[in-house]
């Protein structure tokens, strides 16, 4: 699967960066800090991908989780 950043997702990447591991994100910002599309991430077609904390009713993941999937892919 192709990795494709647009501007806008490298912009919303190194704000990302300043914020600490226990911050939630939603898809988009998943996206942005990965490459991969908003739509392969929903439909969970990119392999071994950190499953969301459900708590919070919506789409989220702690930052944390998502640096160490992506440290450790």
């Amino acid at each position: 699967m192709k990795n494709m950043r647009s501007n806008e997702q490298l912009e919303l990447a190194a704000r990302l960066s300043l914020l600490g591991d226990d911050t939630f994100i939603n898809v988009a910002e998943f996206a942005a800090l990965t490459g991969f599309s908003v739509n392969s991430i929903r439909q969970r077609k990119v392999s071994g991908l950190p499953l969301p904390d459900l708590r919070v009713g919506r789409l989220r993941w702690h930052l944390g989780c998502v640096r160490a999937w992506m440290r450790n892919r």
